[in-house]
């Protein structure tokens, strides 16, 4: 796996990393609904009232644990 480079000479936060030079994959609640269809739902404003959340795969430990790593390595690199 191949992790992004991290401009730490960025104005803003935005700017941190260049996502355009990777393959984001798409977060799991819109896995199985192509852009098109999603564009498509918006633009004719499709109720939300057959989507169950609470059934759909969350990775918020994962996140969680992301940032918390994130966070240590910048006091670390950067101080408190």
């Amino acid at each position: 796996m191949q992790y992004p480079a991290v401009n730490f000479g960025a104005a803003g936060y935005v700017d941190i990393i260049d996502w355009q030079a990777f393959y984001v994959t798409p977060p799991p609640v819109l896995r199985q609904i192509s852009s098109h269809e999603l564009l498509k739902m918006i633009q004719d404003d499709v109720p939300m009232d057959g989507w169950d959340f609470i059934k759909f795969p969350s990775h918020m430990q994962a996140v969680e644990r992301i940032m918390k790593l994130v966070t240590e390595a910048s006091r670390k690199r950067f101080g408190p």
